[in-house]
């Protein structure tokens, strides 16, 4: 069976009115659903979009540090 690829994901989460947490996050996933969903719970979210705002490198992902699963806000 092949190994899946795992990518750095940049998603930004907006909307949700005041006292709702925004921003970008990146995690490193095997797909964009899954980099969602992983975003989506950590920042509990209810009515906020979650969308991608790119892919990172591999040069982002090791100086991040990213661990698979593993979510971290944007913007050090």
């Amino acid at each position: 069976m092949a190994e899946k690829r795992l990518i750095g994901w940049l998603i930004e989460v907006t909307g949700g009115g005041r006292g709702k947490r925004h921003g970008k996050f990146v995690v490193l996933a095997n797909n964009l659903q899954r980099a969602k969903v992983l975003v989506g719970d950590h920042v509990s979210a209810t009515s906020q979009r979650i969308e991608l705002d790119r892919t990172l490198t591999e040069g982002e992902i090791a100086v991040i540090g990213l661990k698979t699963g593993e979510v971290k806000e944007y913007g050090w």
